[in-house]
């Protein structure tokens, strides 16, 4: 009858039953895991910002504030990184993977890891196969700088860094957008799963170098490494080791 009591075999069937579907659920979902693709650019700047509340921005802190832009890629999609800046100076670069709960509880990393060093000098530069880098109309000074032993700091081409009066480098007091990217303006990576990335900004079709300000046309199957690109190390080792 319908209406009757559950006999103990049908309530111990049930009760096994729900327990192997949680079973399977908690599995698939520590499968799973969350992928970068669940939340929206705003969720993740929101999420990034809350770590970096915890992290850096104590009561003891060093940096009176900082503000967390998406990065693009050439098709101005989300290319899965976000920038850092804080004030006064510091910068650091979120890389934004997968997250799979089974290989974090292996030492893996979660959902976001730093891609890059806060206290990282950053420096602009150009590259030139020539040894005297002709003048620019930019009022920049670009020279080949030697260390204290007398080698040029570079290798392949010539580089030629940024530097002032006295011959000495500039570095940046942030990343390479500040002070030229300004407010919401679209901040663009690319090639960023290469390990090495050009900062860059759009003027009209083309795109604008911010390592060494230069304009350059994008493609797509370039390979880019210091050797060809004023670039930066962004998302690869050794950096690319620690978790947000």
């Amino acid at each position: 009858m319908w209406g009757g009591a559950m006999t103990k075999p049908k309530k111990k069937t049930i009760i096994i039953i729900c327990i192997l579907v949680a079973i399977g659920i908690v599995i698939g979902l520590l499968i799973r895991g969350q992928h970068a693709s669940d939340f929206s650019v705003e969720q993740h700047v929101q999420r990034i910002s809350k770590r970096v509340e915890k992290r850096f921005m104590g009561k003891d802190s060093e940096y009176t504030g900082y503000t967390v832009y998406p990065l693009y890629d050439a098709d101005d999609k989300f290319a899965n990184f976000c920038l850092v800046e804080f004030e006064p100076y510091g910068c650091i670069y979120i890389q934004i993977e997968n997250s799979y709960p089974l290989l974090q509880m292996l030492g893996r990393f979660g959902m976001y890891s730093i891609a890059s060093r806060v206290d990282e000098e950053r420096y602009r530069y150009r590259l030139s196969k020539e040894i005297d880098l002709p003048n620019f109309a930019d009022g920049r000074y670009w020279s080949i700088v030697y260390d204290e032993y007398g080698n040029e700091l570079s290798y392949y081409d010539h580089y030629f860094y940024e530097v002032d009066r006295e011959g000495q480098i500039k570095y940046c007091s942030g990343s390479h957008y500040k002070d030229i990217v300004m407010g919401d303006d679209k901040r663009y990576l690319l090639y960023p799963r290469n390990g090495f990335s050009i900062p860059a900004v759009k003027r009209g079709d083309k795109f604008f170098n911010l390592v060494s300000l230069e304009e350059f046309d994008y493609d797509p199957a370039a390979k880019v490494d210091n050797r060809y690109f004023p670039c930066i190390h962004v998302g690869s080792t050794p950096y690319h080791s620690e978790d947000l």
